[in-house]
């Protein structure tokens, strides 16, 4: 006992898998029975259940997130200002006007991630919470899934889900099998069939299960869903019994049991060991392109802040008025009284002036920009969410915004990888035709009648007329080839029957191409793929019933019921061994003994791994009719079968049991057996199936490749099936070069990479390529095969990666994503393996499908058909991000309008940190007058309309790139800005330098006609810029001027009573004085300039004067590209005329020959010349 405890604390402080190479579990968690072959490379003790996806708790809430808060650039520099005019003694505006502001932003923003997090920890505890069912002393006893450590027998229920990865130990059925639906792994809604270890499947009860003792060895944590390796070691009555463990042995987490009433199994991975926790990336924040450009303006605005500050503290002590009188003393008045005393030049001086500067001049940076986006993003997300066209009757569920904070990225998208099952297929099969001794039927030509119609080619040689079929009997011996091929089918397969009592409700994977037959039981077949259910629910449908299987400890019987010849007939056929598909034999087999004694193997796979090995059979003309169904996107399999002698049958019994024995290269040894048997077939036919399309797929992806997008397909899905689709859905194109990275080995995929990259520079073709996940398990850990893969894949129109693992999704996103030209991905899926590339992507898309809801929850954005992709990305996203990149523009451009004249006026107040404006006005500008309008704006605004986007996808190119938030684009804005601040400035500069005189007008009637035309002029500016002129703008942008007028007259005239004042400290002697002002320095100020109609009618002036440049521009920029156009035709024009020169008879010219060497068709030559009314 002493050494078994000296294990478990030599290893108690390494829990991390990573240490080891294997592990050891003690099943039940007792001791090990076998100590002694224990070794140090093993891991016995291990992290536990809980799963954590929350970021913070309710104390780092509180440090964390203000931290990532000021880690904004626009936070952390109005915190610094907040603190500077806090610190300065005499600030030349209340401290009010930063801090408000700034407390305001960053609480909104925790208040935001605090509920986001909320909800994470809500979905964290829905899942450590969950209620399992755990073997304990003997007994099933009711615990969380929190609770269940590494050894622990668990009971799973049907419908559960399996809490974390179980080695299966018994099920309710004698077999030991159980079904499981693996929807959130791999996108699959088939029902998969899993089995116990025949060493310990006949521990059905808790009683047997607390007397098992038994350890499980088996490899380290791994994110590999393909593959399991392990043995189990029993010992019964002193004898160690072992056995072999695989990836039919093991449920993993996130899978569900279904038709099945229990099982027990041993947990061996927990927690982030899981195989789901492997395969899935933590989720950190995103951050939009808009935000990020965003962030560089700004830092381009602080930089123009310093400019100013420095420039302002620079000319106050070279040619300011204190340095004209620096040789009188410090008593010495200068002539101009009234600016006090001389003051030195001393640095902390300096250093407060300089601060002072930078709280006047602050505002050129809008703090309420952060404010009013993150506003605008949340409520415009709604408009998605509540949008008709993307609300789907049949799930009864609208679109869905998870991350509003990602809206105008929509609009961006470069480069989209899109699943395959589920996304762009609705995963049903149906049958279409087969190729069956070297000619094709229809479904209709084997549905017990003679008729071989193809609806795929009319070839006399390999088609029967079908004239007088219900009459005529088929030829014998094709009805012979018939049924010999599908008695294959019948039986090459590990589809299992399950009728719909026993299910109770939990049906598999619906199959609308399949039609029971009536007459008989109805009967539901769960299948690991839906193609084996389409082949087997065709058979039944053609008189091959498959029923069911008979299974004792000896053998497995397969029942099929014949009805072709008329009469029904029950056969048995033994199944003896099945020969599992994997992707690099892409078939399977099993070995059947038929009714009449012969023992057969019959195989099914890709015609490119069973036609090679066939000898004999219709191999010239099946290979001809299977390339016909892969160019109409059909996927096809070839059946073939070959007769085996009980020496053939011995001869692989030894050499499999020897191979499945093995744990180091367990799965090359077994393939190498396989090989051996799996040659010199007759090829019996082909079937052609087609997978289903969602609707208007292919619509949908022209419509994106018009629009700019490059559309990726990343699949769990065989190379054979993932082509197939990617051409019946448009995406690989005939007459395109594919380039093929498949099946490469570490000595070969460099070459190849290379070999492929030089062809792409030296020829201009349509490339397409093809990638399987073994090939990118040697290219991505390897700097120089990375950027190959890039330098190939950037240059092909269509991108088809297959067998592919969740990890590796998220892994070529990243490749992508982090390229040199950065382009913005999207990435969309409906299953649990696709959560780790949706999460990996800029943007992440998920689809309301059959198969589970990890993908949705996950995704920035969902809904419920791929078709709606168009409406979200072509016109949502460019709404949002037109919107979005003109607020932007706007907040910056109505800032440097109105507080660039704050900079003119300190040239003419000798830089005395005098503020042009009263900080109430200061205060409100952005939150109040300015605000309504542009937020409205960025709601409503539609440059186009959305049918106008839909037909022409090309107009969301003219966006791409962040084209709206180039650096033409904001120096645009800026001028804007800074000639409406000079125009305005100046404008009223001129009016007090001739008008004034005698008027009482001061410098704060001065301030307040800049500050009302600015207020006026950037609300009538974005009226001018919206291209829609919505009520609720219009209405917003005049009630935002009536709103600021009436305001500012109200603020001007109350008066506050001073027993107000004193409670707080305010000193007023209330017999003398009951009441005072708001602001003693604007009382009455907006009245007095009110009431002068030559303020109003030189307002007006200065708005047509200043917004007239604006007029220009937007119509040259809207009618530039037509005069562009013209100019050019006319010069065309003019060269052909004197080019024609004098000699030539009129209608005597060649019009297919220039001089010049301009090739023009005479069609267009003709049109060129011809006169406007010539009826020619």
């Amino acid at each position: 006992m002493g050494s078994k405890r000296g294990w478990k604390d030599r290893f108690s402080s390494k829990k991390s898998a990573k240490w080891f190479q294997n592990r050891v579990v003690p099943v039940a968690g007792k001791d090990f029975p076998f100590t002694q072959q224990l070794d140090e490379d093993m891991q016995v003790s291990f992290c536990t259940n809980h799963i954590k996806s929350s970021k913070y708790n309710i104390l780092t809430f509180w440090v964390i997130n203000p931290y990532e808060q000021f880690r904004r650039v626009a936070n952390f520099y109005f915190l610094i200002v907040a603190i500077v005019q806090l610190s300065l003694p005499e600030p030349p505006v209340s401290p009010f006007t930063s801090v408000a502001p700034l407390v305001f932003v960053v609480v909104t923003t925790m208040i935001k991630q605090g509920y986001e997090d909320f909800c994470r920890h809500r979905s964290d505890n829905a899942i450590n919470k969950a209620a399992v069912s755990i073997l304990k002393d003997g007994k099933v006893v009711a615990g969380t899934s929190e609770d269940i450590k590494v050894g622990d027998i668990v009971k799973v229920r049907k419908g559960e889900q399996f809490p974390c990865d179980l080695v299966l130990i018994s099920t309710s059925l004698p077999n030991g099998k159980c079904f499981v639906m693996t929807a959130n792994l791999d996108g699959e809604t088939n029902l998969k069939p899993l089995s116990a270890s025949k060493e310990t499947r006949d521990c059905t009860t808790p009683e047997l299960l607390a007397n098992l003792q038994a350890q499980i060895e088996c490899q380290n944590p791994n994110p590999d869903l393909h593959s399991f390796n392990g043995r189990i070691k029993v010992k019964k009555l002193n004898e160690l019994i072992p056995g072999s463990l695989g990836l039919d042995n093991i449920a993993l987490r996130g899978t569900q049991l279904r038709n099945t009433e229990h099982v027990y199994g041993c947990a061996v991975y927990t927690g982030r060991d899981t195989k789901m926790s492997q395969n899935s990336k933590l989720g950190g924040n995103k951050f939009s392109t808009v935000e990020k450009t965003m962030n560089k303006i700004l830092l381009v605005y602080i930089g123009i802040l310093l400019f100013e500050v420095i420039l302002c503290t620079s000319m106050k002590y070279s040619i300011g008025l204190l340095h004209e009188y620096e040789t009188f003393s410090e008593e010495t008045f200068a002539n101009h009284w009234y600016l006090g005393y001389f003051i030195q030049i001393e640095p902390l001086l300096v250093l407060q002036e300089f601060f002072s500067f930078l709280v006047i001049f602050n505002n050129i940076v809008p703090i309420s920009l952060y404010v009013t986006l993150e506003v605008q993003k949340f409520v415009g997300s709604l408009f998605l969410v509540w949008d008709r066209d993307l609300y789907d009757p049949e799930t009864d569920e609208p679109a869905k915004c998870n991350s509003s904070d990602l809206n105008e990225e929509l609009g961006q998208i470069e480069i989209l990888f899109s699943d395959k099952t589920g996304t762009l297929t609705e995963n049903i099969m149906i049958f279409k035709e087969a190729s069956i001794g070297g000619i094709q039927y229809d479904a209709g030509a084997l549905m017990k009648t003679n008729t071989t119609f193809s609806s795929f080619t009319n070839d006399t040689k390999t088609t029967i007329n079908d004239s007088g079929y219900e009459e005529t009997l088929r030829n014998p011996q094709e009805e012979i080839h018939i049924s010999e091929f599908l008695t294959a089918l019948s039986v090459c397969h590990t589809v299992q029957v399950a009728s719909d009592e026993s299910s109770n409700g939990v049906n598999g994977y619906d199959n609308n191409g399949y039609v029971p037959d009536n007459d008989n039981e109805n009967l539901e077949y769960n299948a690991s793929s839906p193609d084996e259910k389409a082949l087997v629910e065709a058979c039944a449908m053609f008189g091959m019933k498959f029923i069911g299987e008979e299974e004792d400890e000896q053998n497995i019987k397969c029942k099929i019921m014949e009805s072709r010849s008329g009469d029904q007939a029950l056969k048995l056929y033994e199944k003896l061994y099945v020969l599992e598909f994997d992707s690099t034999r892409k078939r399977m087999s099993v070995i059947v003994r038929y009714p009449c004694g012969k023992i057969m193997l019959v195989t099914k796979g890709a015609e490119t791994s069973v036609l090679p090995k066939c000898i004999r059979g219709p191999i010239k003309d099946s290979n001809k009719h299977i390339d016909q169904y892969a160019l109409v996107g059909l996927r096809t399999l070839a059946i073939a079968v070959k007769e085996l002698s009980s020496n053939d049958l011995e001869n692989f019994e030894s050499e499999f049991d020897s191979a499945q024995q093995a744990i180091e290269g367990r799965e090359e040894k077994i393939r190498l057996v396989y090989e051996m048997i799996e040659r010199d077939y007759t090829l019996l036919g082909a079937t052609a199936v087609e997978d289903k399309l969602q609707e208007s797929v292919k619509e949908t992806l022209v419509n994106l490749g018009i629009a700019g997008i490059s559309v990726w397909i990343l699949t769990g899905d065989k190379k054979e099936t993932a082509i197939n689709i990617s051409y019946s859905c448009g995406h690989l194109q005939p007459g395109m070069t594919v380039l093929d990275v498949t099946g490469q080995t570490n000595m070969t995929i460099t070459n190849k990479l290379q070999g492929y990259a030089d062809q792409m520079n030296l020829m201009e073709e349509n490339f397409g390529l093809i990638v399987d996940g073994a090939s990118l398990t040697l290219i991505m850990p390897v700097e120089e095969n990375r950027e190959l893969l890039y330098q190939v894949a950037s240059k092909c129109r269509a991108v088809v990666c297959c067998r592919m693992s969740p990890l590796q999704k998220s892994e070529i996103v990243r490749m992508m994503k982090n390229s040199p030209l950065k382009p913005v991905t999207a990435a969309i899926g409906d299953g649990g393996n696709d959560v780790a590339m949706i999460q990996e992507a800029h943007v992440g898309l998920g689809i309301m499908g059959k198969e589970g809801r990890a993908a949705v929850r996950s995704a920035d954005f969902a809904f419920s058909k791929f078709k709606f992709l168009q409406k979200v990305v072509l016109v949502h996203g460019h709404w949002y991000y037109y919107r979005v990149a003109l607020l932007v523009h706007y907040f910056f451009y109505k800032n440097v309008a109105c507080f660039g004249g704050q900079l003119f006026y300190a040239f003419y107040n000798n830089f005395s940190i005098q503020t042009l404006y009263d900080s109430f006005n200061l205060t409100f500008y952005n939150i109040f007058w300015t605000s309504l309008p542009i937020f409205l704006f960025a709601l409503l605004e539609k440059n186009l309309s959305a049918k106008t986007l839909l037909n022409n996808p090309v107009f969301y190119r003219r966006i791409a790139r962040n084209y709206l938030l180039s650096y033409r684009e904001f120096f645009l804005w800026f001028l804007y800005g800074l000639w409406h601040a000079i125009a305005i400035f100046f404008g009223w500069v001129l009016f007090w330098s001739y008008t004034v005189n005698g008027s009482g007008l001061g410098q704060f009637s001065f301030g307040l006609c800049i500050y009302s035309t600015v207020v006026t002029l950037v609300n009538l500016k974005l009226w001018f810029q919206s291209r829609s002129w919505n009520p609720p703008l219009i209405i917003g942008i005049i009630f935002s001027i009536l709103a600021y007028i009436g305001i500012t007259l109200a603020y001007d005239a109350v008066r506050i009573n001073v027993g107000i004042l004193n409670f707080f400290g305010g000193g007023y002697n209330s017999t003398i004085m009951p009441t005072v002002p708001l602001d003693p320095d604007v009382t009455w100020v907006y009245y007095h300039v009110l009431s002068h109609p030559s303020i109003w009618l030189y307002t007006f002036l200065i708005l047509v004067v200043t917004l007239l440049p604006d007029v220009v521009i937007r119509v040259f920029r809207k009618h530039w590209a037509v005069m562009v156009k013209e100019t050019k035709l006319a010069k065309k024009r003019l060269e052909s005329k004197l080019n024609r020169g004098s000699y030539e008879l009129n209608g005597m010219s060649n019009p297919g020959y220039n001089e010049h060497g301009h090739s023009i068709s005479g069609g267009k030559l003709k049109h060129m010349y011809s006169h406007p009314n010539s009826n020619a």
